[in-house]
């Protein structure tokens, strides 16, 4: 029997027939009409990460500054979408409003002199049972008309400035371009047929940063080709995963939390210990992780917060996943509020367990994990991430590094600021990435999918059998783009068994 799509066709008529009828009149036929109905599995869609708008300082309450659209494609209430303002730096929640068509629209008196510039977080929230939603970025600029109008008397010479500029600016283009296109060539001459469509920015070699700058180029497509992993055929569908879902944690009120020292660094803030009262159903004091957005209301710091909080929302809870607790968005600082995990990450215990070498690029067998502790961390992994995408998660950053450990060795996925929603994932934007850990179709072509996830996972199992050593030693990283690209992988370490 196939799999039956709702978007393909909504309701079946079913024939059903009796092969040993004995009575006369009776029919050997039934009809049965079944209708499918729609489940709310997608995420609304914003038309744009980052909206940009003006608006003039003496604008009356009312006046739309801009509009904001988001889809949803799934049917009836799931696809209908509500929209809302999570957050606006310097107080924006006073200055601005949202209607339920997305138009943002001014409900406060505006000074460009004071704030001159507004960041603000909408939501989209489709209507269904199990409401989904999404972020984005609006970025407001306020304009003072009065002192546009002072300056008009220096239009002629603005004008004659702006197209003096323009002509020397075309010129170095025209420069340029003709530049690009003999040293382009040159280059193709002397490289062949070893092409790539991946260009990387400022390389470090002796780097410690296990992430790293890309930059696609769409000018050229490679030679190569890679093998890709088995699918399951249409027919199967993938092992049902069941586990509690969390309802929407609301804002936690900030006078329940209590930072304690710092014990850990991001890209876009700090993550500290602390103490909450009465937190997701607990009567105490429990210990969580703060992950706080520090002093950053940058459009990219922004997306990124909103983005893994919108991930954290849909997880639920499972042994193996690092739970989400709360947040705390309606002022800043912003926070995230996760399960506390004491052990620290798989990487660090998987390093401090080695016994010592004699040579300093030598490390010995592990003096407090068996074999059995490192299969069952590889296990605790596969379950936690076989449950991400179970939810239809990409989780884009694998590595033992974003894997905590409990007090009793118990391994939880953890760090899900790259992670995005949805069977595939194509980036369009400049991210730090890690490369090695990354599989071929990401590093060159931006897809991120469940099965790239698989590719890290290998890695991961490279790390745990080495007991933490980096993937691809002795290679730069621009190394092991050009060798996964031409089928390199990396071999077997030599202490670990054929069977595993």
């Amino acid at each position: 029997m196939s799999i039956i799509s709702f978007y393909i066709k909504n309701n079946l008529t079913v024939y059903a027939v009796e092969t040993n009828t004995t009575e006369k009149y009776r029919s050997p036929t039934s009809i049965v009409l079944i209708t499918l109905l729609d489940e709310n599995d997608n995420n609304p869609t914003f038309t744009a990460e980052t909206y940009h708008a003006n608006v003039a300082q003496d604008a009356a309450n009312g006046a739309v500054v801009t509009q904001v659209v988001a889809t949803d494609p799934d049917s009836g209430s799931n696809g209908e979408i509500r929209y809302g303002i999570m957050f606006a730096s310097e107080n924006g929640k006073d200055k601005f409003s949202i209607s339920t068509d997305g138009n943002i629209t001014v409900s406060g008196r505006l000074d460009a002199n004071t704030v001159g510039s507004y960041v603000v977080v909408v939501m989209a929230a489709d209507q269904g049972t199990a409401s989904r939603d999404t972020t984005a970025v609006v970025i407001i600029d306020v304009i003072n008309v009065n002192t546009t109008k002072e300056g008009g008397n220096d239009t002629n010479t603005i004008i004659i400035a702006a197209t003096i500029c323009a002509v020397v600016l075309l010129a170095i283009v025209t420069v340029a371009v003709v530049f690009v296109r003999r040293k382009r060539a040159a280059n193709e001459k002397h490289e062949g047929n070893h092409s790539s469509n991946m260009e990387l920015e400022n390389v470090r070699h002796d780097t410690e940063d296990e992430y790293q700058s890309l930059q696609i180029s769409h000018r050229r497509t490679s030679n190569h080709t890679y093998q890709g992993l088995t699918a399951r055929s249409e027919n199967e569908r993938a092992p049902e995963v069941t586990y509690e879902d969390l309802k929407l944690p609301s804002e936690f009120p900030r006078s329940q939390l209590d930072i304690n020292e710092e014990i850990g660094q991001g890209e876009f803030g700090t993550v500290y210990r602390a103490e909450a009262w009465k937190i997701s159903g607990n009567t105490g004091v429990t210990t969580v992780a703060v992950k706080e957005l520090k002093g950053m209301t940058s459009p990219a710091a922004l997306t990124a917060f909103f983005k893994e909080l919108s991930i954290l929302k849909l997880l639920g809870t499972h042994p193996n996943v690092v739970s989400f607790l709360g947040r705390c968005t309606e002022t800043e600082p912003l926070y995230l509020l996760l399960e506390f995990v004491s052990g620290g990450s798989l990487l660090s215990n998987l390093r401090t367990s080695r016994t010592h070498q004699p040579y300093g690029n030598l490390h010995g067998g592990s003096k407090s994990l068996s074999s059995r502790d490192l299969t069952k961390f590889a296990w605790d992994v596969a379950k936690g991430m076989s449950f991400l995408a179970a939810k239809k998660i990409i989780h884009r950053d694998l590595a033992t590094r974003n894997v905590l450990v409990t007090a009793d060795r118990t391994c939880k996925v953890s760090d899900f600021g790259f992670s995005r929603e949805g069977d595939e994932y194509e980036s369009t934007t400049k991210t730090r990435l890690p490369i090695r850990w990354m599989a071929l179709e990401s590093l060159f072509h931006r897809k991120y999918t469940t099965k790239t996830d698989v590719w890290a996972f290998g890695v991961l199992l490279w790390e745990i059998v080495t007991l933490g050593a980096t993937p691809y030693p002795g290679m730069s990283k621009r190394e092991v783009m050009d060798g996964v690209q031409q089928g390199y992988r990396m071999g077997k370490p030599h202490h670990c068994d054929e069977e595993l």
